[in-house]
């Protein structure tokens, strides 16, 4: 069994039949909806939300899916939804014990906004400190290449890059040896050229995927203490000028200077232009994520009072049986607002 099955095990497992064959995929591969986002939450899977963007494909996934179903690891509980057999969990579970999944994985968090910070660091150290940045860089994408310009316009390249190595090696010491060898091996130095995905996983016998967990694994690690505390990695902090303000969507974020004052979402979707549902789905995206968020302004108090006790009675996240226990003018909306604040909620675990 690969890294890839194990983790998509590990979805299954934890969806216990409430969500869809396809909400898993939608969840490895990092989808930006309110859906995906807050199933995350909702599951205890925010580490591996995005886990796999850059290698799982969805040929890849439904052969694995069919793999499982055939051998006996999963069985269809209808509506395209499937749960982990006594034989699959067991096998997951020996996988696990001896190949676990990296510790340092938070998806949900910095999936979105470790990219660019990714491309500035390897861009930067690709090529020996001296060399002129216009020989560098040109490869880059153009916003990265706009900013590595600016960059180097403004600093030293030379002194950055020995002085960013010394901030690298002690965050990389913080990590489990594969992860920061993941790491290592993806970034160029001026005798070689970083390794792909693929190449990492046959040179240490985890495959493709479990080479894109180990090194998101570290990336989300450097990226994290880095931008919790700047004056500590002051060289590396420079990587995040625009990458680590806002956590939402593009869209929601939109939607949230709205929120803040407390317009209804009928006002918003007309400001907008976008239909109430997306505005709900944005709200509910904001209050996923935002701790100080007055999510309260969207909910009337006496359907939190209803809402919370089924959600804390711990039978699972069906809206549709929640929905079924609550009086009939208590909306689907709300509920997932309350479970967003009280099950889902991002900021909830820090790390």
């Amino acid at each position: 069994m690969s890294y890839r099955q194990a983790v998509l095990m590990h979805v299954l497992d934890r969806f216990q039949g409430e969500r869809s064959v396809n909400a898993v995929y939608h969840l490895l591969k990092g989808k930006r909806s309110s859906q995906t986002i807050q199933d995350a939450g909702l599951f205890a899977l925010s580490p591996f939300f995005g886990c796999l963007s850059t290698t799982l494909t969805r040929d890849t996934f439904l052969n694995d899916i069919e793999w499982l179903w055939s051998e006996g690891y999963v069985i269809s509980t209808g509506k395209h939804k499937a749960v982990l057999t006594e034989k699959g969990r067991d096998l997951f579970l020996q996988f696990n014990k001896s190949y676990p999944a990296p510790q340092r994985l938070n998806g949900a968090k910095y999936h979105s906004r470790t990219d660019e910070f990714w491309r500035r660091l390897y861009h930067l150290l690709d090529r020996d400190a001296e060399e002129k940045a216009s020989s560098s860089f040109m490869l880059a994408e153009k916003s990265t290449l706009l900013w590595l310009d600016q960059f180097c316009r403004s600093h030293s390249k030379g002194v950055w890059v020995r002085a960013a190595y010394d901030e690298l090696l002690t965050l990389l010491n913080q990590v489990d040896q594969l992860s920061a060898c993941m790491f290592v091996y993806k970034l160029s130095r001026p005798t070689r050229t970083g390794w792909t995905l693929e190449q990492a996983g046959k040179r240490f016998g985890i495959g493709i995927e479990g080479a894109e967990l180990y090194w998101r694994a570290a990336l989300h690690h450097l990226f994290g203490t880095v931008m919790n505390a700047p004056q500590r990695y002051q060289n590396l902090s420079l990587l995040l000028e625009g990458t680590a303000n806002n956590p939402l969507t593009q869209s929601a974020a939109k939607t949230l200077p709205y929120a803040e004052r407390g317009a209804s979402i009928s006002d918003i979707a007309l400001k907008r232009r976008l239909k109430e549902s997306t505005i709900e789905d944005h709200i509910i995206e904001i209050a996923s994520h935002l701790p100080h968020f007055q999510w309260k302004d969207y909910i009337l108090s006496e359907h939190v009072t209803l809402i919370l006790p089924i959600i804390r009675e711990g039978e699972g996240y069906s809206l549709k049986r929640m929905k079924e226990k609550l009086p009939p003018e208590v909306s689907y909306f709300s509920i997932r607002l309350c479970l967003a604040r009280e099950k889902g909620a991002f900021f909830q675990d820090d790390t």
